[in-house]
C-alpha cells in the first residue's frame, strides 16, 4: 500500500481543534483531558487537564505561528479577571500557555525562558485523503532524541552506513599526552 502525504493547507480551526482533542493524551500524557468549566473564549483555544491534573491553556494555529502566541496571550488574559476566578476555585489559574503552530511565534524564547509558555511544532497533514497531526518534540526533547538514534539504533540498524568495516583504535600515547593538555 502506498502513502500518499501531504500538508493540508484548507482545513478549518475547527477540525484541527477536534484532531488536537483526540491527540490531547498523546501531547500531554494519559489521562489529559479537555477542562469542562473552560468559559468560551477563542475557537483557537482549549483550557486542558493534563496527566498531573493542571490546568493549562493551549492555543493553536495550523498556519500563523504569531496569532497563535497572540490568541493565547489574550484568553490568558480573560482568564485572570474576577469572573475567571469563580471558574477556577477547583484549580490555580493556568500558569502555563502552550502553542502549537507550524514555526515559533516571534517572542517565543523570551516568553520560554520566563515559564509563561512553551511551544511545540504542529503540522496538519493528510495520508490518503485522512486528516492527521504531525505534532513534533520541543527543540530540547530533540536534540535529546537524535543524540539517542545516533549513538544506538542508527548503528544497529544500518551498520554499513554507520562504517560497518571501519576498525576501532585505541589512541597511541602522543594522542593520549594531548587530550590530556587541553
Amino acid at each position: 500500500m502506498a502513502l500518499r502525504i501531504c500538508t493540508a493547507t484548507d482545513i478549518a480551526p475547527e477540525q484541527v481543534r477536534s484532531l488536537i482533542v483526540e491527540a490531547l493524551p498523546s501531547l500531554l500524557g494519559e489521562g489529559a483531558r479537555l477542562w469542562d468549566g473552560m468559559p468560551a473564549l477563542d475557537e483557537q483555544c482549549l483550557g486542558v487537564v493534563d496527566a498531573q491534573d493542571d490546568l493549562m491553556l493551549l492555543s493553536f494555529d495550523a498556519s500563523d505561528a504569531q496569532g497563535a502566541l497572540m490568541k493565547g496571550l489574550a484568553c490568558m488574559e480573560q482568564l485572570s479577571g474576577e469572573q475567571a476566578a469563580r471558574l477556577l476555585r477547583d484549580y490555580r489559574s493556568p500558569t502555563r500557555l502552550l502553542v502549537l503552530s507550524p514555526l515559533p511565534p516571534p517572542g517565543m524564547e523570551i516568553l520560554r525562558r520566563c515559564r509563561a509558555a512553551t511551544w511545540n511544532a504542529l503540522r496538519v497533514l493528510r495520508v490518503n485523503g485522512e486528516l492527521g497531526l504531525l505534532m513534533e518534540p520541543k527543540a530540547e526533547e530533540a536534540e535529546d532524541m537524535s543524540v539517542a538514534f545516533a549513538h544506538s539504533a542508527f548503528r544497529e540498524a544500518e551498520p554499513e552506513r554507520a562504517g560497518e568495516h571501519a576498525e576501532e583504535h585505541a589512541l597511541t600515547a602522543e594522542e593520549e599526552d594531548f587530550f590530556e593538555q587541553a
